[in-house]
């Protein structure tokens, strides 16, 4: 998928460079294999999404009475916790109060509700209450602070009324704590032959597997959180730690969220703490969870009909790409993009550190070695959360601050993937800080700082409420309603072809395709003084009108040159008034098929096409097996991480690109003959 092969790329690096011979023409593929392999590039639903991520018992009471929770399950557990004056306890908010709000999030134009998770909690640890929803006792049950089962139910309904999308958070690597060690709780590098549950607490937990202790890793906590055998096997932050590597886990596990998924309707779930589970396990779950669904929904299957993605705690691409591609994790949350996105809006990085990001989309492409559609397009974007804080605390805002948080904002919306905006952050939210400072209430807050908290382009809110009427006319408010209305209007604005166009100083600029109106839009962000950008396009000779931050038309040159003025720290959305040109021919392209240290595997990459165009990979395992996609990548450079499972377990391989134009014209090139042994693949 993306684009220049940076310094980041060749840092990476090509430790062997194995370029087999091409062969003759008694060898090529036929032009009606190539047209039969030829595809577009797939997308997940989940990439036309946007989401609003909203902590339920922050964002509206509906129902005063079920804020203390109740005593009568998990031996008392799951009561208490309610003091709405503390950051740190629970504020009341429950289902009521959020399917009475729904419709304002519908109204800002977004297409799906992303909610923390409604599992039975054990209330009260510590200092602190589970009104976050992370300290699961049991997840066959709604906390009762949260409402009930009917509750729930309306909300979905609601929801779906409206054409919302539901998504729910799900924890699967710890519960809450309930275990305890003799001697400690340091962590051990063996289980600790100490571990036990209280007396009494024997069967607090939910699904039944849970209350088994062989079920549990028993080591202790993490203390080294950059240690594998640590993060996957100790305790987050004290919490009980899952053996996810059991057959028990992930069958149980399975079952339980498939009734979710029937029961409720639901299309899609988010993966807290994706990092700590098993090496294999999200195969093995992912696999057992279409099975179990397919009992009462026989056409259901992941990326088709549901839509997944996982909490990568980490600022490197690579690293997130593998847990996608090699891990068979769905999607991830794209903690990459939201460092680079906040160090170029807030002016300390540049339009490069944007751009070396995003040359490692191809690496999230698992082509077609499964049934799953993974690759950039399906990452969720965003700007903070509720753990790291928000995006106009991470940005240093202001209430002057406007137009520092639209710009951040518009990169979430239009570079690529699903964009997710934070509850609160449509009002201007600023925070102090992260986690319990940044999760604030919508509703009439009895937190006195929040009360007098400074606000993007608002005063302090007081006693009022966020979820008025008159809130959604705030100015970011407003802003969000415009981009997922461009994102509407003109779907290729969310998951068109993205081509990044260039990037220099403090202006990054990039295309976005419609494939099947053949139009180009061109979107210019720039992060600092008004300027004159030059822009190269695929579309010569058209004139390009302003949708967004611009209403002015410009057009451009015979070979495709437009020159755009840009105000300062703002983006500039231009769409062509006429398509793409007419293609003489397909290109015929020559394929590289290298060892790349960088991503842990082997490196196809097809030379001799420029945008735009659309190249799939084919190869076979001998020279007379059919020819079989690899997969499929969409703008330059084209390139595709080929698995051991391309060699289907011997060591011949040829390889082929097959070009489609934009007006689909198809061209196969020369076949590229390689071996697994040369290549070290094993």
């Amino acid at each position: 998928m993306n684009r220049w092969l940076t310094s980041a790329l060749v840092a990476g690096a090509l430790s062997v460079s194995l370029l087999g011979a091409a062969q003759g023409a008694e060898d090529a593929i036929t032009a009606a294999d190539a047209a039969s392999l030829s595809q577009p590039m797939p997308r997940a639903r989940i990439a036309n999404d946007s989401f609003y991520f909203l902590m339920t018992d922050r964002y509206a009471n509906g129902d005063p009475t079920n804020d203390g929770g109740t005593p009568d399950v998990a031996a008392g557990l799951a009561s208490g916790g309610y003091k709405p004056t503390d950051i740190g306890y629970f504020h009341g908010g429950d289902f009521i109060g959020l399917t009475e709000n729904l419709d304002r999030i519908k109204r800002m134009g977004f297409t799906a509700v992303w909610i923390t998770p409604p599992f039975l909690q054990r209330a009260v640890q510590g200092n602190s209450a589970a009104y976050h929803g992370y300290w699961v006792l049991d997840f066959t049950k709604i906390d009762p602070h949260l409402g009930t089962e009917a509750d729930f139910k309306g909300f979905v309904d609601k929801a779906k009324s409206l054409g919302l999308k539901v998504y729910l958070d799900i924890v699967m690597n710890h519960t809450a704590d309930v275990i305890q060690y003799n001697g400690g709780n340091s962590f051990s590098s063996t289980p600790k032959p100490g571990a036990y549950i209280p007396t009494g607490l024997d069967n607090v937990r939910g699904p039944a597997f849970l209350n088994d202790l062989a079920n549990y890793h028993n080591q202790g906590a993490i203390s080294d959180w950059n240690n594998p055998l640590q993060y996957q096997n100790g305790d987050f932050n004290g919490l009980d730690d899952i053996k996810t590597e059991n057959a028990a886990v992930v069958d149980g596990f399975a079952r339980t969220f498939a009734d979710w998924i029937v029961k409720y309707g639901l299309d899609g779930f988010r993966i807290d703490t994706a990092k700590h589970v098993d090496d294999a396990f999200f195969a093995r779950w992912t696999a057992k969870l279409t099975e179990d669904v397919r009992q009462s929904k026989p056409d259901f299957a992941i990326s088709t009909n549901f839509d997944m993605f996982g909490e990568i705690y980490d600022e490197s691409a690579p690293v997130v790409a593998r847990y996608v591609r090699n891990r068979s994790l769905p999607s991830a949350l794209d903690f990459p993009m939201q460092k680079v996105i906040v160090d170029f809006s807030s002016g300390y990085g540049s339009a490069k550190e944007v751009a070396d990001t995003l040359a490692w989309d191809d690496f999230y492409n698992v082509g077609s070695a499964s049934s799953r559609i993974a690759n950039a397009y399906s990452l969720p974007t965003f700007g903070g959360n509720h753990d790291m804080g928000r995006l106009a605390n991470l940005l240093g805002a202001d209430q002057d601050s406007t137009r520092k948080i639209k710009f951040a904002t518009s990169l979430l919306f239009l570079t690529r993937g699903a964009p997710v905006v934070y509850y609160g952050d449509e009002v201007g939210m600023i925070g102090e800080a992260g986690d319990k400072a940044a999760r604030e209430d919508m509703f009439p807050t009895q937190v006195t700082s929040w009360q007098k908290e400074e606000r993007v382009g608002s005063a302090p809110i007081g006693r009022d409420s966020s979820l008025t009427a008159a809130a959604l006319k705030h100015p970011l408010a407003t802003y969000i309603t415009t981009l997922n209305g461009l994102r509407a209007k003109y779907p290729a604005l969310a998951s068109g072809a993205f081509v990044l166009r260039s990037s220099r100083g403090n202006v990054l600029v990039w295309s976005k395709l419609d494939g099947t109106d053949r139009r180009e839009f061109v979107v210019i962000a720039n992060a600092g003084a008004a300027v004159k950008a030059k822009v190269v396009t695929s579309t010569p000779n058209a004139a390009f009108k302003g949708l967004l931050g611009t209403n002015r038309v410009f057009r451009a040159s015979a070979k495709g040159l437009l020159t755009v003025q840009v105000p300062a720290q703002t983006t500039v959305v231009l769409r062509a008034g006429a398509r793409l040109p007419a293609t003489k021919a397909a290109p015929q392209l020559t394929v590289d098929v290298e060892r790349f240290s960088g991503a842990d595997g082997v490196l196809a990459t097809a030379k001799g096409g420029k945008d735009p165009l659309t190249v799939t990979f084919a190869a076979r395992t001998c020279p007379t097996c059919a020819w079989t996609r690899l997969g499929t990548d969409d703008a330059t450079p084209f390139r595709l991480i080929l698995g051991s499972e391309a060699f289907a377990g011997g060591d011949y391989l040829d390889v082929v690109a097959i070009s489609r134009t934009s007006d689909d014209k198809i061209a196969a090139g020369a076949v590229t003959h390689v071996t697994a042994a040369a290549l070290g693949v094993h």
